[in-house]
């Protein structure tokens, strides 16, 4: 076991789900387990990264999930720091998580793993998804797309948490979740003061040194230190 106070990124070794108990879409870091000092969500890429669709944002797991048993989860849970566990597809004909990062497979594969808040929080899914028509996502638009699965930080009866986005509501609010709270904000309030990640774009540097280059909303690029 290992503190991840002073960590917002590593690189893991990507594994099967051992106890095919994990929800589908979701991965687990061991190590970590349930430290619950990682968010919701992580960003997962693996070496080489040259196109945007070749990083995931993904749910991790950090409370046993119901289908899972005790026996199970104490088992992942007191696993050595360095494994991502990815889902398993329900359908067997689905392309599993791995094969959506750069054509990846769990032979060996290192994959990198950002939590860092401050850049999780101006992901989308949907800016890390392929799109039929277009792989690009227009984020500065008011669109449900845009917002829907984003993980932002925002304020719960004055306490900051991680919370999902979970769905547009008639109305034209968003339902926003943090485990079992939940509140409806306006598009406003959800990006106001906060500039929208578009892509990241390259990378530089090793272990701590590590840097990436980052596209924002208003279509500047600042390169950001992993630390």
């Amino acid at each position: 076991k290992i503190s991840s106070d002073h960590l917002c990124h590593s690189s893991f070794m990507g594994v099967s789900d051992c106890t095919s108990s994990l929800p589908e879409g979701s991965v687990f870091l061991t190590g970590l387990g349930s430290s619950k000092q990682v968010g919701h969500n992580v960003f997962v890429t693996r070496y080489p990264c040259t196109e945007q669709k070749d990083g995931l944002l993904l749910p991790v797991i950090s409370e046993k999930p119901s289908a899972m048993s005790e026996e199970n989860w104490n088992f992942i849970c007191n696993m050595h720091f360095g494994l991502i566990m990815f889902a398993s597809p329900l359908d067997q004909g689905d392309m599993s998580l791995p094969e959506q990062i750069a054509c990846g497979d769990l032979d060996g594969d290192t994959y990198f793993v950002c939590w860092n808040s401050e850049i999780i929080s101006n992901m989308t899914s949907s800016s890390y998804k392929e799109s039929d028509e277009d792989s690009s996502v227009d984020l500065t638009e008011e669109d449900e797309c845009n917002l829907l699965k984003a993980a932002i930080n925002t304020n719960f009866g004055g306490k900051m948490c991680d919370a999902t986005v979970v769905e547009k509501t008639k109305e034209g609010s968003y339902l926003v979740k943090s485990g079992e709270l939940e509140k409806h904000m306006s598009y406003d309030e959800i990006t106001e003061e906060r500039e929208i990640l578009v892509d990241i774009c390259s990378h530089r540097g090793k272990g701590k040194s590590i840097e990436i280059e980052i596209l924002w909303g208003n279509e500047v690029k600042s390169w950001k230190k992993m630390h």
